[in-house]
C-alpha cells in the first residue's frame, strides 16, 4: 500500500485531536441550529414539564459541544504548534505557540474558529441570542473548509474550496442534530417526537444529497482512478469513509421509514425507546466519519502525488564507467 502516512504515534494523535475537536464543531453548530430552529414547532406537541426537559437536554448538548470544541481545538493548536517547530517538550511547544498563531495562516484560522466559538458560547441562548450563537458558530465551520485540500490545492475562493465549504457545513448541520434529537424524542410525548423526526428528516435529506455530490466531486479530483483508490492508504480511508455514509444511511432510513412511524402505533412509548437508542448508535457511526475525515485530510491525495512525480526532475544520470 502507498501514500503517505500519519508519522508515527505523535503525527496519528495529532489527527485523532483534529478529528475530537472536529466532531465538537459540527457537533456545536449542528445542535445550535436544531434548538434554535428545528425544536421549537415541535415543543407545542408536549406539556410544560416535557417542554422543559427537552429545552434543558437539548441546551447543555449545545452548551457541552461549544465547550468541547473550544477545548479541543486549543489542545490541537497545541499539538500541531509543536509539529510545526519541531519542538521536544512540552514547555517548547508552548512557547512555540504564540509563534505559530501569530506568523501561520493555520495559526490564523484555528485562533479565529475558537474565538468564534468562545463568542457563540456567550451568546447561546433561547429566541434571538440563539441564532446569533448559530451564525458564529457557523462562521467557525466554514473556516474549517481552509484546513482541507482545497485551499491547500488551488489559491484563492476556488470552486473546489467551495465544494469543502458546503461539505462542512453539511455535515454539521445533519450530523451535529443527531444528539439532541436523541435527547428530546427520549425525554417529549411520542407525538412530539414524531413531529420532530419528520422535521429532522424532511431538512436531514437535502443535507445528505449535497454530501454525496459535493464527495463525489472531491473524489473525482483529489483519487482519480480506481487504481489509486484500491491502492494507496488516502484511497483505503475514503473506501472506509464511504462504507461507514452508508452504514448511516441505512440507519437514517430506518428510523423515517420504521421507527418514526412506531411512534404512533399501538405501544408508543416502547417506540420512543427504541428510536432514541438507535438515534445514539447513529450518532456513534457519525462520529466514526468525522474522525475517518480528519484522517484522510492529513495524508496527500493519489492525485496530487501523482502531479508530483510527473513534475519531478529527472534522476542523475551516472558516468560511465571504464
Amino acid at each position: 500500500m502507498s501514500g503517505m502516512g500519519f508519522g508515527g504515534a505523535g503525527g496519528l494523535a495529532v489527527v485523532l485531536l483534529h478529528g475530537l475537536a472536529l466532531a465538537g464543531l459540527l457537533s456545536a453548530f449542528g445542535s445550535i441550529f436544531f434548538f434554535a430552529f428545528l425544536m421549537p414547532p415541535a415543543l407545542t406537541r408536549s406539556g410544560p414539564a416535557e417542554q422543559a426537559a427537552a429545552i434543558r437536554l437539548c441546551s447543555a448538548v449545545s452548551r457541552g459541544s461549544l465547550i468541547f470544541a473550544i477545548l479541543l481545538e486549543l489542545a490541537w493548536l497545541t499539538a500541531e504548534s509543536g509539529v510545526i517547530a519541531g519542538t521536544s517538550s512540552l514547555s517548547e511547544t508552548l512557547a512555540s505557540l504564540p509563534v505559530v498563531v501569530r506568523d501561520t495562516l493555520f495559526g490564523h484560522l484555528v485562533a479565529a474558529q475558537i474565538l468564534a466559538l468562545i463568542a457563540a458560547a456567550l451568546a447561546f441562548g433561547r429566541g434571538a441570542r440563539a441564532s446569533i450563537a448559530f451564525w458564529l458558530a457557523g462562521l467557525a465551520t466554514v473556516l474549517e473548509a481552509w484546513h482541507l485540500h482545497g485551499a491547500a490545492m488551488q489559491a484563492g475562493v476556488s470552486p473546489f474550496l467551495l465544494t469543502e465549504l458546503l461539505h462542512v457545513l453539511a455535515a454539521g448541520a445533519w450530523l451535529g442534530g443527531i444528539l439532541p434529537l436523541a435527547f428530546f424524542i427520549r425525554v417529549t410525548s411520542p407525538e412530539a417526537g414524531a413531529v420532530i423526526a419528520r422535521r429532522f428528516s424532511d431538512f436531514a435529506t437535502p443535507c445528505v444529497l449535497l454530501l454525496a455530490i459535493t464527495a463525489f466531486l472531491q473524489g473525482r479530483l483529489l483519487i482519480g482512478s480506481i487504481a489509486a483508490l484500491t491502492g494507496t492508504t488516502y484511497g483505503w480511508i475514503a473506501l472506509l469513509k464511504l462504507g461507514l455514509f452508508a452504514a448511516l444511511l441505512c440507519f437514517a432510513a430506518r428510523h423515517r421509514w420504521r421507527l418514526a412511524p412506531a411512534l404512533s402505533g399501538a405501544e408508543p412509548l416502547a417506540a420512543r425507546r427504541v428510536l432514541a437508542r438507535s438515534i445514539v448508535k447513529e450518532a456513534v457511526l457519525g462520529l466514526a466519519i468525522v474522525l475517518a475525515a480528519a484522517m484522510i485530510s492529513s495524508l496527500a491525495p493519489p492525485a496530487d502525488m501523482a502531479m508530483f512525480m510527473n513534475h519531478a526532475p529527472p534522476a542523475p544520470v551516472s558516468a560511465p564507467q571504464g
